[in-house]
C-alpha cells in the first residue's frame, strides 16, 4: 500500500436515514465521484463522496403505530376487545405483534467545497447542482446504488429522492486530509480527521414538507363540504375533466412530495392532453357536430395539431406554438420535454420538471380563460367546465351566461348525460377505425 503526501481539505459528513431500506449488507463501504448528470459518465475532476450503508432494525414504525390507532378505535365498540385495566377507556394492545421494522442509515462523507462554478439562483435546495451542493452529491450516490438494485432485484423499491428523505438530517464538519491509497490494484480514498474530530452535529431540516407521519389535512366541513359535495358528483356524472385535474394533481405530488421528476413530466404533460381533448370534445358536441365525424379530429399523437387548428378556430386567441405565449410555452417545456423522457429515457432535473408542471398550469389556464371569453357562445361547455365559481373569479358571472344558466338551464335535459353519451359513441368510432 502507498501513502502519497496528505492534502488538508473542508470535509461534510451526513448521517441520514433512506425513507425504504436499501438491502446493502451492513457496513459496506461504496466510493465513487459524483458529476451533475445522473446518466453521464464522471470523471476524477468530479467531486468524490464516501456512503457507509447501516441496517438497523426499531421498534417504531407506522405500522406499529396503525395498530395501535386502531386498537383506539376498537376500544370504543364494546365487547370487541378486552380493555387494558390501567388504562381505562383503551384496549389491551398487549397482544398484538412485537414488530421490528426496518431501516437503512447512511453514513456519507464528502469534500465541503463547490467545484461547480458559477450557479444560478435556485428556487428550492433540491435543484442545486451535485457539483455545487455536498448534501445533494451524495444523495445523488446513494440513488445511483438505489436504481441499480432495483434493476439487479427487479425490486419496487421506491427512490430515495430528496422529497422522501426523513428530518432531520445530521450534518457534521471539519477540517481534515484526503489520502489516495492503492491495495491490491484497486484505488481509494482514506479520510484522516484532526484530534479535535468533527464539529457538529446540526440538523439539517430539508426543503420538503414530506414528513413521514403525514399531517392531517382540511376537514371536510363548511365551504370545503360543499366543494366536497360537488367533486363527489362530478365523479359519478363521468366527467372526463376530472383525470385532468387528477393528473396534474398527480404531478405536483411527484414533483414535491415524491421526488420522482420524470413521472412528473409525464404526468402533467398527459394531463394537459386530456384537457385538450375533453375540452374539444365538449365544444365539438355543443356545437352539434356528430360523433362519428368529430372522431377523426382525435387521432392519437396529434394533439398539438388538435391545438394549432382545432382550439383557434372555436375559440380564438393565441396557440400558437412559438414565441411567448402559454401554448407555446407549454410545447417547449412540457410536451417535447415529455418525448425527451418517453423516447429517449432522458431523467429530467428537478427544475425541468417544475417548469414542466408550471408550463401545464399556465396552459390549462389559457384553455379556460379562452372558454370564459367565449361563454355566450358555448355556455353549457364553460358551465360545466369554468363553471360559476370561475367565472366569478374572471369578474365575468353575470349578463347573458348568468341568465342561460338561471332561466334556460333548468329547462334542458342533463348536459352531462347528452355529453356523455356523445363522447362514449365518438370514442367507440375512434377505436373502431385501422
Amino acid at each position: 500500500m502507498t501513502a502519497p503526501e496528505p492534502t488538508p481539505v473542508a470535509l461534510a459528513r451526513f448521517v441520514f436515514v433512506l425513507p425504504e431500506p436499501l438491502p446493502m449488507p451492513d457496513g459496506t463501504q461504496v466510493q465513487d465521484h459524483v458529476g451533475d448528470l445522473p446518466d453521464a459518465p464522471t470523471s476524477d475532476d468530479d467531486p468524490w463522496v464516501a456512503l457507509t450503508f447501516h441496517q438497523v432494525s426499531s421498534p417504531y414504525g407506522r405500522t406499529k403505530g396503525g395498530m395501535d390507532a386502531v386498537a383506539k378505535v376498537l376500544a370504543s365498540e364494546p365487547g370487541l376487545v378486552e380493555r387494558d385495566p390501567e388504562a381505562p377507556g383503551r384496549a389491551d394492545t398487549d397482544g398484538l405483534p412485537d414488530l421490528e421494522i426496518a431501516y437503512t442509515v447512511v453514513d456519507a462523507t464528502t469534500t465541503d467545497v463547490d467545484v461547480g462554478g458559477d450557479q444560478e439562483p435556485f428556487d428550492v435546495a433540491q435543484e442545486v447542482p451535485p457539483t455545487a451542493d455536498p448534501f445533494n452529491r451524495c444523495l445523488r450516490l446513494v440513488q445511483d446504488l438505489a436504481r441499480a438494485y432495483r434493476v439487479t432485484v427487479q425490486g419496487l423499491t421506491g427512490l430515495p429522492t430528496y422529497e422522501r428523505l426523513p428530518h432531520p438530517v445530521l450534518a457534521f464538519r471539519a477540517v481534515g486530509e484526503l489520502v489516495e491509497v492503492e491495495q491490491d490494484g484497486l484505488t481509494g480514498i482514506m479520510v484522516g480527521v484532526p484530534e479535535s474530530g468533527w464539529g457538529g452535529p446540526q440538523l439539517m431540516m430539508l426543503d420538503h414538507m414530506n414528513a413521514p407521519d403525514p399531517i392531517l389535512g382540511p376537514l371536510v366541513e363548511g365551504d370545503t363540504a360543499d366543494q366536497f359535495d360537488y367533486w363527489v358528483a362530478q365523479i359519478r356524472e363521468g366527467n372526463p375533466l376530472m383525470l385532468a385535474l387528477e393528473g396534474f394533481l398527480g404531478a405536483r405530488r411527484a414533483l414535491q412530495v415524491e421526488g420522482d421528476y420524470p413521472g412528473a413530466v409525464v404526468l402533467a404533460e398527459t394531463a394537459s392532453e386530456v384537457a385538450v381533448d375533453g375540452v374539444l370534445a365538449m365544444l365539438l358536441w355543443e356545437s352539434g357536430v356528430e360523433p362519428e365525424g368529430a372522431a377523426g379530429r382525435f387521432e392519437e399523437g396529434k394533439v398539438t395539431r388538435r391545438v394549432r387548428t382545432d382550439l383557434p378556430a372555436l375559440l380564438g386567441g393565441d396557440w400558437r406554438l412559438e414565441g411567448p405565449g402559454a401554448a407555446a410555452v407549454w410545447f417547449r417545456d412540457a410536451v417535447r420535454l415529455r418525448h425527451r423522457v418517453v423516447h429517449g429515457g432522458y431523467r429530467p432535473t428537478r427544475t425541468e420538471a417544475a417548469a414542466a408542471v408550471r408550463a401545464v398550469l399556465g396552459f390549462e389556464r389559457h384553455i379556460y380563460d379562452r372558454l370564459a371569453a367565449r361563454r355566450n357562445e358555448y355556455p353549457r361547455s364553460t358551465l360545466m367546465t369554468v363553471a360559476e365559481q370561475g367565472l366569478r373569479k374572471r369578474d365575468l358571472w353575470g349578463g347573458q351566461i348568468r341568465r342561460f344558466a338561471e332561466e334556460v338551464a333548468p329547462t334542458e335535459p342533463p348536459w352531462r348525460e347528452s355529453y356523455r353519451t356523445w363522447r362514449d359513441r365518438m370514442v367507440t368510432r375512434l377505436l373502431d377505425r385501422p
